[in-house]
């Protein structure tokens, strides 16, 4: 009996690694023939595009991503010959939870196709048993066609909460200007009127220290109601506008990251060279 149990959990994790990778896993990749890593990058941003992924941040062979409807992240680093695909953590601690795998197996299958494609374009025809060297086709004019130029970063920026934020500098506001207002509007010249008009000049605490001097006959009863009103209002609207400012949300659209792009176009007994950029 125990011996049929232990073959029987073999044979179930057998099966579970016959499946497929760990749901954490990386996923590597090799490019089908050598290639600059200036040309895997293009390959791979394509193929990032094609799946719904937003690039974040780049470094030299490194990029991370995002999924466009989602807060799925991958980084993807790379050297021209292989790249390798892996989660890349939102917050801290934060594990690849069941959706990572798919995306990233229709991703690394997205990518290889795009390689393939790029590698492909690359080939040069064979000629009589003989390769021939690898040109551009000619164009108009006689120019040979221009050399893909490298797709420019898009990043995804951030801004603050303003939906939350405006209504809330709103109330401050409006009550804060309602407060000395109507203050202003009741002083009659009485001995306690300064005290009562000053304070109602003074946010969030003013309205509070305007009760003790509503002892005179002049101001109507129902300020002791009006002002502490006022007051808490003042104190809502000033929470409410703070957290919109600090919570920072994404943009609806997305933004070509600044920076310089230099395109090379090959020409009949020469090459001509392009600098152009985004700012």
């Amino acid at each position: 009996m125990t011996r049929a149990v232990v073959v029987a959990l073999l044979a179930l994790g057998a099966l579970g690694c016959a499946r497929g990778p760990a749901l954490g896993a990386a996923r590597t990749g090799t490019a089908p023939r050598p290639m600059d890593a200036g040309a895997m990058r293009v390959a791979i941003l394509e193929g990032l595009a094609a799946r719904g992924f937003v690039p974040e941040g780049e470094a030299p062979g490194d990029l991370v991503a995002r999924l466009a409807t989602g807060t799925l992240r991958v980084r993807i680093r790379y050297d021209g010959a292989r790249y390798q695909l892996t989660h890349e953590p939102s917050f801290h601690r934060e594990r690849p939870g069941p959706e990572y795998a798919s995306h990233a197996d229709a991703l690394r299958a997205q990518i290889d196709a795009q390689l393939a494609g790029a590698a492909s374009r690359a080939a040069p025809p064979p000629a009589y048993g003989v390769t021939a060297p690898a040109t551009s086709a000619p164009s108009a004019y006689g120019m040979a066609a221009p050399v893909a130029s490298t797709p420019p970063l898009v990043v995804r920026s951030t801004r603050p909460f303003w939906e939350l934020a405006i209504p809330g500098m709103a109330v401050f506001a409006g009550t804060w200007v309602a407060n000395f207002s109507t203050s202003l509007a009741l002083n009659r010249g009485d001995s306690l009127a300064g005290q009562y008009v000053g304070l109602s000049f003074v946010p969030l605490g003013g309205p509070f220290g305007q009760l003790p001097t509503l002892q005179w006959d002049s101001v109507p009863r129902w300020t002791g109601i009006f002002h502490p009103v006022m007051g808490f209002s003042q104190i809502a609207g000033l929470v409410v506008m703070i957290v919109g400012l600090a919570v920072q949300v994404p943009d609806a659209e997305p933004q070509r990251a600044a920076g310089l792009r230099f395109d090379v176009s090959p020409v009949e007994g020469g090459a001509v060279a392009g600098l152009g950029g985004a700012f």
